[in-house]
């Protein structure tokens, strides 16, 4: 039989992982694998175990959030020869499996993990680690990793919401100079994105037919600082409506973008805390993983 390292984030989802985990293992076994079931204790846990066991099975799938299925991918990045992975998505937000189409019945998706058709995905690196579908700086981003697991599995993306406006009173500008591709842009912004998806936050969704997953290229969105309430509400109003010519948003495609500030910028990747630097590279791995989707 084919070999299947199957990671679960037992917290993830509302601790759905657990009670379903019986229903998942069956659709695995019934398609041919001999399934090794590991549950996560820990941060980085998954992206440890992926780095040391992934060689020896044919396919490793994750069940859990945004943060569990970048553990895997960052795991699976340290190997020459990458096996294909699969997705069983349970977290609050889910962007990515949204962009991918990825079913969120667990069962559904379970057999899409095993039977789906490989899909060669780009990958960001950042300071040292992977990222699968945004790093961002500024307004907000913070809320991701700083709102406790135990309130995300009672209020789902709501928590986000109540811990992004707790933040409100910390948005400060921030004056970057970003070099895209070689092409230099500067100002005072009060929020950034270099992304690989069609949904921000489950909120903001960027048009899915000019964002590809696997072309070599992010979309990097920049918002400017707006001067009065007048400029915030024509800025949010352009923001939900994709426009991008106006003078507060600018969307930019590039492969390898740079950061430069006067003070440390903090980055959140796929939702966690992805470090601090003044001066941060981000560069588009291309097709550089395999999902099935």
């Amino acid at each position: 039989m084919k070999k299947l390292l199957f990671i679960i984030n037992p917290m993830a989802g509302r601790r759905e992982a657990q009670t379903e985990l019986y229903h998942m293992v069956k659709v695995m076994t019934d398609g041919g694998y001999e399934v090794t079931v590991y549950p996560t204790s820990r941060r980085m846990d998954c992206a440890r175990k992926v780095e040391e066991d992934a060689a020896r099975f044919d396919l490793v799938v994750c069940c859990g959030g945004d943060g569990t299925l970048n553990e895997m991918v960052n795991g699976m990045m340290h190997h020459t020869d990458r096996v294909p992975m699969g997705y069983i998505p349970l977290g609050s937000t889910n962007d990515l499996a949204n962009s991918l189409g990825l079913p969120s019945k667990v069962e559904d998706a379970a057999r899409r993990a095993i039977s789906g058709t490989p899909f060669q995905m780009d990958v960001g690196s950042l300071g040292g680690r992977y990222f699968n579908y945004i790093a961002a700086f500024g307004a907000f981003t913070e809320a991701s990793y700083a709102t406790p697991q135990q309130i995300k599995n009672v209020l789902g993306h709501f928590a986000y919401i109540l811990e992004g406006i707790k933040c409100i009173s910390k948005i400060q500008p921030i004056h970057v100079k970003v070099t895209a591709d070689g092409k230099l842009y500067e100002g005072d912004y009060i929020f950034g994105a270099v992304s690989n998806t069609t949904s921000l936050g489950g909120i903001f969704r960027l048009d899915p037919s000019t964002v590809r997953l696997d072309d070599g290229k992010y979309e990097i969105l920049l918002v400017r600082n707006p001067g009065n309430a007048l400029e915030s509400q024509a800025m949010l109003t352009a923001l939900l409506n994709r426009d991008f010519s106006g003078p507060h948003l600018q969307m930019l495609k590039a492969s390898e973008i740079r950061f430069e500030s006067d003070e440390p910028i903090s980055w959140t990747i796929d939702g966690e805390f992805g470090g601090a630097s003044s001066d941060t590279l981000i560069v588009n791995n291309r097709k550089a993983i395999t999902l099935m989707v």
